[in-house]
């Protein structure tokens, strides 16, 4: 992949690329206690071949774990340095994966309206529309930057197209997550019977991107489709799943909004002591969003505690 291919690029070893790619297929499957055991290969691997840009990487994916951890500061502090060392060593590609970093962080802090005003950051992205992927997450991020119309065009003409444009590699399943986010959003059902069809034989997947990044289980982007769908037991089977393998990942901002989709699928239903699980559920997600400092999870969970309980909150809110 391009990601292998940036890592080992100063370095003429297959044992080093087999190791990237290792490291890679546990984060996609799930098993982080083998991943981190794999990326310390990595580094030990770099450190006796003295390459320099692969320890850069190496670092880089090890901020990157403490940024989906939560570790919020300590991953800013370890990015600013992968930033000013990329610079002074001239790698062609820092300034993306610094601002994919931004893009990240905004989202769980702040949210993304505070780029509105940005004038330099996209420029930095600009390659990466050459990416087969790469679609889907613009798609969601017109979304999230409140262009609703725009992306409901965007998100249509892809729909009309089966999603044929998401092509089957490393960062598929992310992919494909960030339109069962949209799908579920603008309340597209058909959309979200085909997104259902393509994730639903990857339920204790993880969802990484090509660059590292991910969103954890795939079961979360299950449950919030079949709530979308009506399919109240499925979904809750899917984000009860989904609950354990993101506590499992250490991924605990993901955690968190996983904990809100299922209080607000249990607040509506009336089987025994589910409407005390919600609330529990809520009380635990309010704590991670305040000690993280997650603004838009806050503000997501204030809603749901103001509001009375309409039929529709699990797809309204919970895919945001």
């Amino acid at each position: 992949t391009r990601l292998v291919s940036d890592w080992s690029s100063d370095v003429c070893s297959s044992d080093l690329e087999a190791e990237v790619a290792r490291y890679y297929a546990l984060v996609h499957k799930g098993d982080m206690a083998a991943a981190e055991q794999a990326l310390e290969d990595l580094g030990h691997l770099g450190r006796s071949l003295r390459r320099a840009e692969s320890l850069w990487n190496y670092e880089r994916a090890r901020a990157t774990l403490a940024l989906h951890a939560g570790r919020f500061d300590e991953a800013q502090a370890m990015f600013h340095k992968l930033f000013a060392r990329g610079r002074r060593m001239r790698l062609p590609y820092v300034n993306f994966f610094f601002m994919t970093y931004v893009l990240v962080l905004a989202y769980e802090r702040t949210g993304f309206a505070i780029l509105q005003n940005a004038s330099d950051w996209r420029g930095h992205l600009d390659w990466a529309a050459s990416l087969p992927n790469y679609s889907a997450h613009e798609i969601r991020f017109i979304y999230e930057m409140g262009r609703i119309d725009d992306a409901r065009r965007l998100f249509d003409a892809m729909t009309r197209r089966g999603f044929e444009d998401i092509t089957r590699e490393l960062g598929f399943l992310n992919a494909l997550a960030q339109l069962s986010l949209v799908a579920v959003a603008l309340g597209e059902r058909p959309a979200a019977e085909s997104l259902y069809s393509l994730l639903r034989p990857y339920p204790n997947h993880n969802t990484p991107t090509n660059f590292g990044h991910y969103q954890g289980s795939v079961s979360f982007f299950l449950g919030l489709l079949a709530g979308l769908l009506g399919r109240t037991r499925d979904a809750t089977a899917h984000l009860e799943d989904a609950l354990a393998m993101n506590v499992r990942l250490g991924c605990v901002p993901q955690a968190a909004r996983t904990q809100l989709a299922l209080a607000n699928l249990l607040a509506e239903s009336d089987a025994r002591g589910a409407r005390a699980r919600a609330m529990e559920l809520i009380a635990q997600a309010t704590a991670t969003a305040r000690r993280l400092q997650m603004a838009p999870l806050l503000s997501q969970i204030e809603r749901c505690r103001a509001e009375p309980i309409p039929s529709a909150r699990l797809r309204g809110r919970s895919a945001r």
